[in-house]
């Protein structure tokens, strides 16, 4: 099998590049709001240097073109580095900066670890 292939997803398209490393899963995140609610934004794969800067770009349209308050569902976040922490400082600090607040919600149990050993769990948690 070449290593650097993409991987089938089962119906033919391909879901990751494999590697001899690893496999990389591609950052997909949206937006959902509702008049009057909140706007949730949904992220999904890997959250890291190479992805960091167009995702706190798009929070910060969605801060901008939404509100302040912003929450963002990480259920489907399978990665993150420090860039990626930035990503959510930056955009909190905006959020702040305009009178609101960024709160992450459904963390999977290792980026609770992360935000609790950077200290930014007490800012960001709900």
């Amino acid at each position: 099998m070449n290593m650097d292939a993409p991987v089938s997803g089962g119906n033919g398209l391909p879901c990751a590049l494999a590697t001899s490393e690893t496999l990389v899963m591609p950052l997909e995140f949206g937006v959902q709001t509702r008049d009057g609610a909140t706007p949730v934004v949904s992220v999904r794969g890997e959250l890291d240097l190479a992805t960091a800067e167009r995702f706190w770009k798009f929070l910060y349209a969605v801060i901008d073109t939404h509100g302040p308050d912003i929450v963002v569902d990480l259920s489907g976040l399978a990665f993150c580095d420090a860039y990626g922490l930035s990503a959510f400082v930056r955009a909190g600090n905006r959020a702040e900066a305009a009178g609101g607040c960024l709160t992450l919600v459904a963390p999977r149990p290792f980026f609770t670890r992360v935000l609790r050993l950077s200290g930014l769990d007490e800012r960001f948690l709900a």
